[in-house]
């Protein structure tokens, strides 16, 4: 299973994620909690069908704004 985080707004979390295969996908919101912007949305395929897992809170060590710490890898 690949887990991704591929820089779409939360918006997009019904869709399927990017990748092919089982898969979960990263979606950053927008919440704050108190400073820190850690919550993602998430889309997840396995076996080919849609499973909903609502969100997660995801903290970079360092960043207060995690999707800012994941964007500079997407260029890589």
């Amino acid at each position: 299973m690949q887990v991704i985080y591929g820089g779409r707004d939360y918006r997009d979390a019904r869709r399927p994620p990017l990748v092919e295969g089982d898969a979960i996908e990263l979606f950053a919101d927008g919440w704050d909690d108190a400073g820190y912007k850690t919550t993602f949305r998430v889309s997840c395929r396995i076996d080919g069908k849609p499973l909903e897992l609502g969100m997660i809170r995801l903290l970079v060590d360092g960043a207060k704004t995690t999707r800012d710490a994941l964007n500079p890898l997407l260029s890589r």
